[in-house]
């Protein structure tokens, strides 16, 4: 004998109802399969890599010293900046930059004063790769969305500015340079950087200059005593806010020092004399210690300010030096000597 429980369960009304149940719960999962399949795409989608500043521009570079980073000669300089979630420098980044059949793959570049993942590349200037470049990122995560860079309006090579001298006391405090012939050169500024030799450094970057400036003073403090530097002078050429053409020319390295103060202790003495002797003792090294025998400054926290001129007084010749230096060494023996002796008597 049927129970009712079955007799319902056979009856089309209830049937019905249990089919319809059935297909509520089919779409109540499809719909939560959807929303998992959306969370975890855009999950991926926010992890991949970002362009976030691109450019590209002429770069001239005529340097006294060789630079690892920046080739000298006539250049085109394309950099990117990148935004990814994984680690600075890891190797699962890579940056490629893409004209035409063109295609690059752009270096990190790392210092203290730029984004962690800067990347750039250095290629012979060529008027016909002047055009807007597909900027690809892609890291650990796969291959971001990609962005241009501007196509360069007016791609030219500007020329460089000449002669430029360190000058002041100490050496370098001040700059001064020649400006080119710009007729014809579309150039707004120009801008000075200041470069420690070893180990090599960025140390300061001026704003943007008038494009008639011809020199220029640090900040005190900027240089640092008996350090070495050069002077790095370019011209810019700046549409909207990037800019389109450069040329950047160094001066010779010089010591943030008095001429003649080989040690860097801020005086020019017969210490310096024997600081000369002890390297190659070119002549002109003489001549300069001779010229400025006696000059002094007065040194204070991370700057230095001249304190007297260098003397008129008759500078010692190497012999009389010698002496000078065998009769001070003799004066202290004699001191220390007395001075023993005094502590002996007072022992007693």
């Amino acid at each position: 004998m049927k129970t009712l429980r079955t007799i319902a369960a056979q009856s089309p009304l209830f049937r019905e109802k249990k089919s319809a149940e059935n297909r509520l719960r089919l779409r109540l999962a499809l719909l939560i399969l959807t929303f998992a399949a959306f969370q975890c795409f855009a999950s991926r989608s926010a992890a991949l890599p970002v362009v976030e500043n691109t450019a590209q521009y002429t770069d001239r570079f005529l340097p006294t010293l060789p630079n690892p980073l920046i080739p000298p000669g006539d250049n085109l300089q394309i950099f990117a900046v990148i935004e990814t979630t994984d680690p600075p420098g890891s190797p699962t980044i890579a940056v490629t930059a893409k004209q035409g059949d063109t295609i690059l793959t752009l270096d990190r570049f790392e210092t203290p004063t730029t984004p962690p993942n800067f990347y750039w590349k250095f290629i012979d200037f060529d008027p016909s790769l002047t055009g807007a470049w597909e900027i690809i990122p892609t890291d650990s995560t796969g291959t971001g969305p990609s962005a241009f860079t501007d196509a360069l309006a007016e791609p030219e090579l500007l020329p460089f500015v000449e002669s430029i001298t360190p000058q002041g006391s100490p050496l370098g405090a001040s700059v001064e340079w020649t400006l080119p012939d710009l007729t014809g050169f579309d150039v707004e500024s120009v801008q000075v950087r200041i470069v420690q030799v070893t180990p090599r450094s960025e140390v300061f970057v001026v704003d943007f200059l008038p494009v008639d400036t011809t020199s220029f003073e640090p900040p005190s403090g900027v240089l640092q005593y008996g350090v070495e530097y050069v002077y790095n002078v370019g011209l810019y050429d700046v549409e909207g806010a990037n800019t389109e053409n450069r040329s950047v020319a160094q001066s010779q390295p010089f010591r943030y020092a008095l001429p003649g103060d080989f040690n860097a202790d801020g005086t020019v003495d017969a210490a310096d004399y024997v600081a000369w002797r002890k390297t190659d003792n070119p002549q002109a090294g003489y001549d300069e210690w001779r010229a400025n025998f006696g000059a002094s400054l007065g040194l204070g926290s991370g700057s230095a300010l001249p304190s007297a001129a260098p003397l008129s007084a008759a500078v010692p010749e190497p012999a009389s030096v010698s002496l000078l230096i065998m009769a001070a060494a003799i004066a202290r023996r004699k001191t220390r000597r007395v001075t023993l002796a005094v502590r002996a008597a007072r022992s007693v």
